[in-house]
């Protein structure tokens, strides 16, 4: 009796093993978007003239604070590059989460990437599951600069920041109220 039992208990013992692997893998699998961008509320007051001349434009939507969540996995790559080490980060294929407003949550796949000689970094790729999008991102040492263009809700979303802090400020543009010589 007492072998049955621990047959039993063992055998419990180990579907729950079972399960927790396998749910754990479709989870990591649901998740596996690297976060690189969140929404902040507004750390710094800008001047007002800033922000008057910002909303002062009909195709501006919104501006807000954002902060470059994923700054340390890509300031590897720049430092690797200066050492031309083997150890620079290849994203071709990843997947990042981006928040630009609490609101406004989506992921990008990235395609194609470059690192130049004088330490810019350049990630060109999409929407996850969406063709008819473009996103960029410019990274330096000094700056940052994050554009995604939303052709099926013609929304673009431009972040401009400074890289050591992390912080940047994004403007959602709607599209259909750009004036034709902005586009």
């Amino acid at each position: 009796m007492i072998n049955k039992s621990r047959f039993s208990f063992l055998s419990l013992i180990m579907a729950l093993l079972f399960v927790l692997l396998v749910g754990g893998t479709a989870l990591a699998a649901e998740d596996d978007a690297i976060t690189l961008l969140v929404p902040k509320e507004k750390i710094h007051a800008l001047p007002s003239s800033i922000d008057d001349a910002v909303t002062a434009e009909p195709f501006i939507t919104r501006t807000g604070v954002v902060s470059l969540d994923g700054k340390g996995l890509l300031m590897d790559s720049l430092a690797a590059s200066m050492a031309k080490t083997s150890a620079q980060k290849t994203y071709t294929g990843l997947t990042f989460a981006i928040g630009f407003f609490a609101d406004r949550q989506t992921s990008v796949v990235i395609e194609r990437e470059s690192l130049s000689s004088d330490r810019i970094l350049n990630l060109i790729g999409r929407k996850t599951n969406q063709d008819l999008s473009n996103f960029t991102m410019t990274l330096s040492e000094e700056s940052f600069l994050i554009t995604l263009h939303d052709l099926d809700e013609d929304l673009m979303y431009r972040v401009v920041g400074d890289t050591s802090s992390g912080i940047g400020r994004v403007t959602e543009i709607d599209l259909k109220k750009m004036p034709p010589q902005y586009q």
